[in-house]
């Protein structure tokens, strides 16, 4: 695996939790960074804790002519990554269509805006990370089958992507319970839940960054999903 020294990633997501962690670590690597959020108070707030070598851009990943805008500002771009979701919500039943779109639309055209625009700005060895959610993996009884139909659907559209883009790389990483304020609003007793877990605690965002590098630095990594939830699944 190589380093990201001086290449170009671009971070939708990226203003806070996972996605500045992600930013931070290609920050650290050499990376040119750029972080996208729809908050500018976050964004600033971002910049202010990783540092004032990244740039940042205050846009809807949801919005296909924001992101198309966000891309063209790029000649190149070498990697992308992209963290948006909804959680919470209630079940299926408790509540109407209008409040659970939005688990669907997020993460699913926000990662195919980020393909569909950010493709086409890379060479060879690019890269493209999706961002999925273990309760596709793993729902439980509370879980919203519509947040866990848009993880599926982000996984099944990196295999696609992985093969119509090539030489262009697509994976997904799908986190556990991880501390950060989007992964944990609804997690519960995170002690209780690391003493389940094989590893014996929770995430941490660095421990998906992480993750993110290798998808982005290993070339010969495409079409697949990498679980990085303490062996949550098994337990």
């Amino acid at each position: 695996m190589g380093s990201l020294k001086g290449e170009t990633v671009l971070v939708i997501g990226g203003s806070s939790g996972l996605g500045l962690a992600v930013a931070a670590t290609a920050l650290e690597d050499g990376a040119e960074v750029t972080i996208a959020g729809r908050s500018e108070d976050r964004l600033r707030e971002a910049r202010a804790v990783i540092g004032d070598g990244v740039q940042t851009a205050a846009v809807d990943a949801v919005d296909e002519e924001q992101v198309a805008g966000l891309l063209d500002g790029f000649d190149t771009v070498d990697h992308v990554f992209v963290t948006v979701g909804v959680v919470g919500g209630g079940t299926l039943f408790e509540a109407d269509t209008a409040t659970h779109r939005p688990r669907l639309d997020a993460r699913v055209w926000a990662a195919a805006h980020a393909a569909r625009y950010g493709a086409p700005k890379m060479l060879r060895g690019g890269s493209i990370t999706f961002c999925s959610g273990a309760a596709g993996v793993r729902p439980g009884k509370s879980t919203n089958p519509l947040a866990a139909a848009s993880a599926g659907a982000v996984e099944s559209m990196t295999r696609t992507l992985a093969v119509q883009l090539a030489p262009v790389r697509v994976n997904t990483v799908v986190p556990g319970i991880v501390e950060t304020p989007l992964l944990t609003a609804s997690a519960g007793d995170l002690e209780a839940i690391a003493q389940r877990l094989p590893v014996g605690r929770v995430g941490r965002a660095e421990d998906i960054a992480q993750a993110v590098r290798f998808f982005m630095t290993n070339g010969y990594v495409t079409g697949q999903t990498l679980i990085v939830d303490g062996g949550g699944v098994l337990v």
